[in-house]
């Protein structure tokens, strides 16, 4: 809903999506044009033998992948290396770490970001590790079409930030809160 929230201008843009958003479906973003973070997203599982290189290590292994609704990025590749029976959608993290926790699947795919969270440092949980990274992207900082100028100033100013070191200590600072 935020996509289309920003695409139809009710808001001034998203702070964080991929790179390869669909223009199609979102004519009116523009990307700035420098990356604000990069997203790792790992796979997750009870099954400490299992190893995860790439979505290739996915297929053919017979895997039940859960799939967090939303993520649309995995949404759209899973199903390429997953057989269609062996996807599970799941509407929370708790409800996929339940899932992982009792072997009702074998794997999760989420953001490495989710590692800091308070029940992946719990004790209830701490069997689920990550297993490997599926892929990495960068993401960017995107606004409406309206605010198309302020694009190449956000970008050099996040650059410069990054040049002195305050673009990292402010990521560094929101990931311990």
């Amino acid at each position: 809903r935020s996509l289309v929230d920003a695409n139809s201008g009710v808001v001034d843009g998203e702070a964080t999506r991929i790179v390869d958003l669909d223009l199609d479906t979102y004519p009116n973003l523009v990307r700035v044009p420098e990356p604000i973070i990069v997203i790792k997203d790992g796979a997750y599982s009870a099954d400490h033998s299992i190893r995860i290189s790439g979505w290739e290590s996915l297929r053919g292994k017979g895997y039940k992948v859960g799939l967090f609704k939303g993520i649309k990025s995995v949404e759209q590749k899973l199903p390429l290396y997953v057989e269609k029976e062996n996807i599970v959608t799941l509407t929370g993290f708790i409800q996929s770490l339940e899932m992982l926790k009792t072997r009702r699947i074998d794997l999760f795919i989420a953001s490495t970001l989710l590692e800091e969270s308070a029940p992946m440092k719990s004790a209830e949980y701490r069997e689920i590790k990550r297993v490997g990274i599926v892929e990495e992207k960068l993401a960017y900082p995107w606004f409406h079409k309206r605010h198309k100028a302020l694009a190449p100033r956000l970008a050099e100013t996040l650059k410069a930030m990054k040049v002195e070191g305050t673009f990292q200590q402010l990521t560094e600072s929101a990931i311990r809160k």
